[in-house]
Parts: structure tokens; sequence; C-alpha cells
């Protein structure tokens, strides 16, 4: 059997199910060269994922990272070694060959690597949370709705075959009248062992003048937007947070 080959809305739309995001796309037109050209902004724990979910998407490859963090370069390229990677998001935008980018930076840097993807005419993939705060979010929204690229934003399961089979149901009216609702979320996690606790490199720990501890909790954000803007946040070292966040 020969490889299925598909297009760029197609290529989003199933990256878009892997990392549980909403939305399917239909197919479009390939690239140039027949393959998705991809580069990704933030190449931390959750960029690896996205990776390695992206190698495994037929006629999609990954061509570059941007990441102010070098070691996260390195780390990339034990994934792809051919990788190019940029210390400044915008130079990679500039390639003319990107067909689309996935942003898996910081929370608190998603809008400004949101916006310049679509501002550069770039299909996009971007984690959740949209964005830090409503105010970002409806700017971003705005620029979607005025671009005439893809767009896809990841939601933590909310596209999985469960939840689309109970809004399907919903819809057809099959549980009756509806008169109580209980949601939960569990996590079977060893007391005292947190998913999220993680070695600093030696190197951040050097940057940051030895102040921080050789293990700490790393938050990747609670999913929830507040109104106001992000500049008190936009040094993740000065909010807790976001703090080192570029580890997420």
């Amino acid at each position: 059997m020969g490889e299925q080959k598909i297009g760029r809305r197609e290529f989003l739309g199933q990256i878009a199910v892997g990392t549980a995001a909403l939305g399917y796309f239909p197919s479009s037109v390939l690239g140039a060269n027949e393959r998705v050209r991809v580069g990704m902004i933030g190449a931390g724990a959750r960029g690896e994922e996205l990776v390695k979910q992206l190698l495994a998407v037929p006629n999609a490859e990954l061509v570059a990272v941007a990441d102010v963090y070098k070691r996260r370069h390195e780390e990339a390229r034990k994934l792809v070694p051919r990788l190019k990677t940029f210390d400044d998001h915008r130079r990679m935008l500039e390639m003319k060959d990107l067909d689309a980018v996935i942003v898996a930076s910081p929370l608190h840097t998603h809008a400004r690597h949101f916006l310049d993807s679509l501002a550069a005419g770039k299909d996009l993939y971007a984690e959740k949370t949209m964005t830090w705060s409503i105010a970002e979010a409806e700017q971003c929204r705005e620029a979607a709705k005025g671009s005439k690229q893809v767009v896809a934003i990841g939601l933590q399961h909310e596209s999985s075959g469960s939840l689309a089979d109970a809004k399907q149901w919903i819809k057809q009216g099959l549980p009756g009248k509806i008169t109580q609702v209980e949601s939960w979320m569990s996590r079977n996690t060893t007391r005292g062992q947190g998913q999220w606790v993680r070695p600093v490199p030696a190197d951040e720990r050097e940057v940051s003048g030895g102040r921080l501890p050789p293990v700490r909790v790393l938050h990747r954000g609670s999913g929830r937007l507040r109104r106001g803007n992000a500049e008190e946040c936009r040094d993740g070292r000065q909010c807790r947070s976001v703090l080192h966040a570029r580890a997420k």
C-alpha cells in the first residue's frame, strides 16, 4: 500500500485530533514539494510530544524550531537531526517554504506567537490555553477571523471520541431532559510526587544566580483566563505560574 498524502488543512486537523484539540479541516493543496513543512515555536516538554506526533503524520515534516533556550535546540535535533534552529521566532517565520507553525511556547507568549504566525501567512496550531488574558484572546480571534489561514487550538481532549459521541447524542435528544450534571477530574498521582516536578538543568540555575532550588514544581497553567494585560508576567522569572516556563 502506498503512502497516503494529505494537504496542509488535513495535516493541521490530524495534529489537532492527535493533541486533543477541537476541529478537523478538509483537504487542500499540498506544498510545492508535496510535503507540509512545519516550524515550531517553543520546543520544551510539550513541544517534544507534539514533534513525536507530527513525525507520525504522512508527508509532513518538522523543518525548523525557534526557542530562546539553546538547550531546546539540542534536544529537538535529537529527534530531527537536520533541523534549522532559531533564537528569534520572527526569523523562522521569514522562511518562504514554511507552510505551518505549531506554537508550544509558554502561555504568556502565546498571543504574540499566534499573531506573528498569522501575519506571516502561516497556518497555525496553537497549544492551550490560547492566550494569557481575555483581551489577548479577543485580539487573536479577530486576527483569525480576518485571516485566510487555518487555525486550530489545543483544548485537552475536547475532540476525543467519547466527547464527540456525547455531543451527538445530546444533539439527537437521546438523554431526554437533563436536570443535573456532575463533572470532575481525577489523577492517580502518588502523594508527594507531583506530575510536573522536574529537575532544573544546571545552566538554568546558573542563569538565575543559584536562587532556584534543584527541584521545583512547574505549573503549566490552569486553563483560566483573567481580565487585563499580561505585562506583569512577561518575564517568566518574575511570575510564579510561568517561572522558567520554557520547560513546559
